[in-house]
C-alpha cells in the first residue's frame, strides 16, 4: 500500500495551534492524573504504616505510581534547565518509555503492545523450532545407540 501523504509545510503551520492546545490539554490531563496516583498511593502508604496488609491492587498501584515518579525525575531535567525542552523529542525517540504511563496516549500505548506481541509470537516461533530440532537429534541419537 501507499504511505500517506505528509503534510506541506503551509498544512502543518495551519494546525500548529490547534495540535499545540492538543499537546497542552494532554499534558494537562497527564498531570492531573499522575497527582490523582500519588495522592491514592499517599493514602495506601499510610495504611502501610498503621500496619493494614494490602491487596493486589494496591500493591501494583504502588508499584505503578513508585515506578511513573522514578520516571519523572529525568523527564524534570528537561523543565528545569532552560531551553532543554527543545531536545525533549530526541531524548523520547532515544528513551521512549521514559514518560510517565499518565503522558502516554492510548494509540501509542497500543501500537507498543501490538509490537511487544509480535516479538512474543516470533520468540515463540524461534524457541518451538530450536526444541523441535533438539527433539530431532534426540531422537536420532536414541535409535543409533538401540542400533
Amino acid at each position: 500500500p501507499d504511505p500517506a501523504p505528509r503534510p506541506t509545510l503551509v498544512a502543518r503551520l495551519r494546525s500548529a495551534p490547534a495540535d499545540l492546545a492538543n499537546w497542552f490539554r494532554h499534558m494537562w490531563a497527564g498531570c492531573k492524573l499522575l497527582a490523582a496516583d500519588v495522592r491514592l498511593s499517599a493514602r495506601i502508604l499510610k495504611r502501610i504504616l498503621a500496619g493494614k496488609e494490602l491487596g493486589r491492587r494496591e500493591r501494583n498501584m504502588l508499584v505503578a505510581t513508585g515506578a511513573d515518579l522514578a520516571r519523572m525525575l529525568p523527564f524534570s531535567f528537561f523543565i528545569i534547565v532552560p531551553f532543554m525542552e527543545f531536545l525533549l523529542p530526541f531524548a523520547l525517540i532515544l528513551f521512549p518509555n521514559m514518560l510517565p504511563s499518565q503522558f502516554q496516549d492510548a494509540m501509542k500505548r497500543e501500537e507498543d503492545l501490538k509490537k511487544q506481541l509480535k516479538l512474543r509470537i516470533e520468540l515463540a516461533k524461534y524457541l518451538s523450532d530450536v526444541v523441535e530440532e533438539q527433539a530431532r537429534k534426540v531422537n536420532a541419537k536414541g535409535r543409533d545407540d538401540q542400533l
